[in-house]
């Protein structure tokens, strides 16, 4: 390839990057059907979009389509981008959100499973595998996902009221009691708008464990 053939490319390539960036920046701004239109032109193009720009268009228009409620879209753009980057944990992360908001909890709990083989580290990969677990009645490794998540990054408030739930299903009122008050604590209740919610549920479970019901 000589220079004006490489240059041809890499303005070619310039120009598709500059679409997902809109398209990026659609999506922050609540413009779901622009996103998705810039989405199409890129992945449609010939000659094709390198493979990172395919996989962020993917991506993007999958979570554009999710936001429109269009979970079969969105689920069929996330796999189409997991056949091009298949080690990417946070793009198993997103189809598992999409197949668990469809009920599906195999299909969901497979990708989040793929989202901690491919990082391990990843607390959310974690937490969402959690609530697979709770979801589908396996509250011991619900309650062991939260705190690996918690162990990971002891700062993500929402693992504690997810395992604080879990662990009141599971019967540990006291574990459940300091879980709430530690989601507390780190501002959840404030961040999050649940602060009376979270704090009728301490006292509730409070109430119970002096009762011994």
């Amino acid at each position: 390839m000589n220079i004006a053939q490489k240059i041809v490319v890499w303005l070619h390539n310039l120009r598709l990057a500059s679409k997902v960036a809109h398209a990026d920046t659609a999506l922050k701004h609540g413009d779901f059907a622009r996103t998705i239109r810039l989405c199409d032109l890129v992945i449609t193009h010939e000659p094709p979009a390198p493979t990172p720009l395919r996989v962020d268009a993917y991506t993007l228009r999958g979570r554009a389509r999710h936001r429109l409620g269009d979970e079969v879209g969105s689920l069929s753009d996330f796999a189409a981008a997991l056949r091009l980057d298949p080690r990417s944990s946070a793009l198993h992360q997103l189809h598992g959100v999409t197949a668990l908001a469809q009920g599906d909890y195999p299909e969901a709990l497979a990708s989040f499973n793929l989202a901690v083989y491919y990082n391990p580290k990843d607390a959310a990969a974690h937490i969402n595998r959690g609530l697979v677990n709770e979801l589908t009645g396996n509250l011991d490794g619900a309650i062991n996902e939260y705190t690996i998540a918690i162990r990971l990054n002891p700062h993500i408030d929402f693992a504690y009221t997810n395992r604080g739930g879990a662990r009141a299903l599971w019967g540990d009122l006291r574990g459940a009691i300091a879980d709430y008050q530690y989601y507390l604590i780190l501002g959840g209740g404030w961040r999050h708008g649940d602060q009376d919610q979270v704090e009728s549920r301490i006292a509730a479970l409070q109430l119970q464990l002096e009762s011994g019901t």
